[in-house]
């Protein structure tokens, strides 16, 4: 029987290997080649008419592009028929460097397309041109196009149709899939850069989880320990590669932190008026002020330190709930190698979240110990409060999954216990840690209401953000490995509720009645704290649980023991062997043969996701690239400090506008003032800016609401001043300025 589970335990693993290996993304964007301005159809694309791009790869080994199509509403599609992509050198070229096909049948309207093709391995600084072209009656009914800009805005190449030149841009993206050398050299280009920023975000974020590792049973070292320390330094370095191709903090979220950030460091004080967020902002400051790093780069550094964190702390969580280590390294591979999030919430910029998920596990291991423990002790009570303190500052949609947590292990726990009569001392310990946080919170509202605030703008200011919705959540769990790893949880699931353990049907019990809170929320009206789409991103904690106890399961049915071990000594008349055997058993038994086979399945099966995870990052999210830091620079020394930008904007959600490209990062990097239009604009944009005093226009790669043909159309309004690599900035004719 044993040898049967070892069989079965090993066919598990070694599959789950494989389908990682061969699942999940393993090229990253060209951060340079993203062109998303989609203004209009390109032109007609069939078998006598062609669509094509210039452009300068930025990487070696370019290995896709992908279009976005623009199809009318019915096409009837020849079932053989194709559309195939050819690169070539140039466009008076004739023979295809790569050739990608895809059947027209799978053309959609508003969808994209990625033409995949084997890597080209010196392309970096290389041009190129592709061209995509339609088999003979491939489409008998409706037209077929591809979106492109209605001016020229990308700087490396243009837009041909049928052969000739069209001064626009196709809208395209870029990839390129790393090869290990490539990484290493990027890993090693970020450790020069950041070394600084890293050594102090190393000190303030994972110090304490560290401590908190080595806490329990510290002068024992065992093959998990040894192991959860490689598999973190490995994390550490996925955690940098993701950021490698990012020049600031991403999407429109990032430059609200960092104007917190630079707040707190220019008034070195905390701002009283916003408590939310208020944790992770306090924290990039302290790192600003300890190394001197800019806020972009230390906000950078600390949110991928933080990833780093939330592994750690999940394997602290899984490692108590469990009382396994093994489970709580599957459950820290899960998080760091296989799970979309939280490494996703990169890319949207929510650092805080992020801050969020590495303190929760924390809380919830604070709580299980004012639960278990016999005695209160002070150090117990003061764990649990600053712990809950520390997340209701950092993410306060958080606190729901962290009473939920605390009510269903609470409860569980009394059924476990009833007999001992433990419900009194449970329900005065949380009356005094719930009065403790009522009392602290109602001093801060206090000090708040001081100041002038309202309790309705509190409320209103820290409910505002954008809703993300079922479906985008949805699409970012089924992500990278976010399939693989729910099969995994609901087959752990099954086999925990059928053994009927605590660990099982608490853990259960808690993400449901979470789940059951937000959409009852959502079904009352209005806009709820907590969102079932954040329930659905924040499921990565329940699956790396759930991962982790059936690794357990599974190390279990491996299990396999030979001779024992002490005997094989005794009967030995060798006094070498013999100290040699004692020796061995002295150091070396905690490394048991299956758990160090265990261990070493499971983080082949970790590793094998590193190959997607170092490409988290969605370039639609991408708003400021190197061209804009030379801009930055530029505005620095050529314009004065009290100048003031209008900068390029457009509706994010509910007719809410926001900046859409990197002179969002103008006030950060320089100290200048922005402004933005908050509508849509049909009239001159000239006395608008009249009004609100704008000298300067800034408009950088990414698309907005503005073209650069409103002001370049106007020269007796504006006077361009500065043009390169895809930025330009225009000047009010009524203010001069030397280039």
């Amino acid at each position: 029987m044993k040898r049967l589970g070892a069989v079965v335990g090993f066919s598990f693993a070694l599959a789950l290997i494989y389908l990682t290996a061969l699942t999940g993304n393993s090229d990253a964007i060209d951060a340079g080649n993203v062109q998303d301005t989609l203004t209009l159809p390109a032109g007609k694309l069939d078998a006598n008419h062609t669509i094509g791009q210039t452009f300068t790869a930025r990487a070696d080994r370019l290995d896709a592009i992908q279009v976005s199509w623009v199809a009318s509403p019915k096409i009837d599609a020849d079932p053989t028929g194709q559309i195939t992509l050819h690169l070539r050198r140039s466009v008076t070229d004739t023979i295809d460097l790569a050739a990608a096909s895809l059947k027209t049948s799978d053309v959609r309207n508003a969808a994209s397309s990625k033409f995949t093709f084997a890597p080209i391995e010196h392309s970096a600084g290389q041009s190129y041109y592709f061209f995509l072209d339609a088999t003979a009656a491939s489409i008998s009914t409706g037209t077929l196009s591809m979106w492109a800009s209605g001016e020229d805005v990308y700087p490396g190449g243009q837009l041909y149709v049928d052969s000739k030149p069209i001064n626009q841009d196709l809208a395209f993206r870029a990839f390129y899939e790393p090869n290990a050398f490539q990484l290493v050299q990027a890993l090693s280009g970020s450790i020069q850069k950041y070394l600084r920023t890293l050594i102090f975000a190393v000190l303030v974020v994972l110090l304490p989880g560290l401590i908190l590792f080595f806490a329990v049973k510290p002068h024992e070292i065992d093959a998990t320990k040894i192991s959860l320390l490689i598999l973190m330094l490995i994390a550490f370095a996925v955690a940098l590669l993701q950021i490698r191709d990012v020049a600031a903090p991403l999407w429109v979220d990032s430059p609200p932190h960092a104007a917190y950030v630079q707040s707190i460091v220019q008034q070195a004080q905390i701002p009283l008026e916003r408590f939310y967020h208020l944790g992770y902002h306090v924290i990039v400051a302290f790192v600003v002020r300890l190394s001197g790093a800019s806020i972009p780069d230390a906000m950078l550094i600390v949110g991928q330190l933080l990833l780093v964190q939330v592994g750690l702390s999940v394997f602290l969580l899984s490692r108590k709930l469990t009382a396994s280590s093994f489970a709580g390294l599957a459950s820290a591979i899960a998080v760091w190698f296989l799970s979309p999030t939280p490494a996703y919430f990169v890319t949207w910029g929510r650092y805080p979240l992020v801050l969020g998920c590495a303190l929760l596990p924390l809380a919830f291991l604070a709580a299980i110990s004012l639960v278990e423990r016999e005695r209160l002790e002070g150090w117990t009570f003061l764990f649990a409060a600053l712990t809950f303190a520390a997340l209701a500052f950092s993410q306060i949609r958080l606190i729901v999954f962290y009473f939920t947590f605390v009510a269903a292990y609470a409860i569980h726990f009394w059924f476990i216990r009833r007999r001992d009569a433990i419900g009194r001392r449970l329900l005065h310990r949380f009356l005094l840690l719930g009065g403790v946080a009522s009392v602290f919170g109602m001093l801060w509202l206090g000090a708040l209401i001081a100041r002038g605030s309202t309790i309705q703008s509190i409320l209103a200011l820290n409910a505002a953000g954008p809703v993300i919705d079922l479906e985008t959540a949805r699409s970012v769990m089924f992500s990278h490995h976010g399939i693989e790893l729910l099969v995994l949880a609901i087959v752990g699931i099954m086999v925990s509720l059928a053994r009927r353990t605590f660990f099982a049907t608490m853990v259960s019990s808690w993400y449901i009645s979470v789940a059951l809170i937000a959409f009852l929320a959502q079904m009352i009206g209005g806009r709820p704290y907590l969102e079932p789409a954040l329930v659905v991103l924040m499921a990565f904690l329940p699956v790396a649980l759930f991962v982790g106890n059936l690794a357990q399961l599974l190390l279990l049915c491996m299990s396999f023991r030979g001779a024992r071990p002490e005997r094989s000594v005794a009967e030995s008349k060798d006094c070498a062997t013999r100290n040699l055997t004692l020796l061995r058993l002295r150091f070396l038994a905690p490394l048991e043969m299956t758990s160090m086979i265990g261990i070493l399945l499971i983080s082949l099966i970790g590793l094998a996701g590193i190959r997607d995870m170092v490409n988290v990052v969605n370039p639609a999210t991408i708003l400021f690239f190197d061209a804009d830091r030379s801009a930055m620079e530029w505005i620095k020394a050529h314009t004065p400090p009290n100048a003031k930008f209008l900068v390029n904007s457009y509706a994010w959600f509910d007719s809410t506008y926001v900046p859409s490209d990197g002179g969002v990062w103008i006030p950060i990097h320089t100290g200048r003032t922005i402004d933005f239009l908050s509508a849509n604009h049909d009239e001159d944009i000239a006395p608008w800016m009249t009004e609100h005093k704008i000298d300067f226009v800034y408009l950088g790669r990414r698309a907005g609401m503005l073209t650069k043909s409103e002001f370049i159309f106007q020269p007796e309004s504006f006077n361009v001043i500065y043009n390169r690599e895809g930025v330009k900035i225009f000047q009010l004719r009524t203010k001069t300025v030397n280039p």
